[in-house]
């Protein structure tokens, strides 16, 4: 939701950069009311009717985000740990390199909406985030079928870990080869 109401400038609303003005000025106000009411309602359209009702009276967005803040952003440790478990178990089996990768970018996904990390350009978040993207490559060519061995060793043997999407494409290659080969050896 943040992306949206950033494209739409209207983070100032509930990030409390943007006050509500006083009343003195009633053109001011008129366009601050318009601007709560229409971030009110993107963000009562995003949530479930039963959390709706639980934030639907906030005098205005900031207090609406503040309250969904309060009530959801604890970190749920069984259910990490459940998403945690569910990452490390997970293998290729007999799914597509697509459906695998598909099915572990969603479980990654899950377990970053558990931990979120800060966003900036200095050197050690620079460092943690490429540390985290390696850990994912890793843990994705681990889990692939014993069929991508010669594929997984190459791509270790870079210099630099390559990224998740750069060793499926890799891996897809292979993967295509290997049907192509198939398909010539049944003719």
């Amino acid at each position: 939701m943040t992306i949206v109401l950033t494209t739409k400038n209207k983070i100032r609303l509930i990030d409390g950069s943007i006050k509500e003005p006083n009343e003195k000025n009633p053109e001011e106000c008129q366009q601050w009311n318009r601007c709560n009411n229409l971030v009110k309602t993107w963000l009562l359209e995003s949530m479930s009717k039963e959390i709706a009702s639980s934030v639907i009276i906030s005098k205005d967005a900031r207090q609406m985000w503040l309250d969904l803040q309060e009530q959801f952003s604890h970190v749920n440790v069984v259910q990490l740990f459940h998403v945690e478990n569910e990452i490390h178990d997970y293998v290729q089996g007999n799914i597509s390199i697509g459906s695998y990768l598909t099915k572990l970018k969603g479980l990654w996904d899950e377990r970053d909406a558990f931990c979120t990390f800060p966003i900036g350009t200095c050197g050690s978040i620079k460092e943690v985030t490429a540390y985290l993207e390696r850990q994912k490559t890793m843990k994705f060519l681990m889990g692939l079928n014993e069929s991508y061995v010669d594929v997984r060793s190459n791509t270790l043997l870079q210099d630099l870990l390559t990224t998740v999407n750069n060793a499926y494409s890799l891996v897809f290659c292979h993967e295509k080869q290997l049907e192509v080969t198939a398909g010539k050896s049944h003719t």
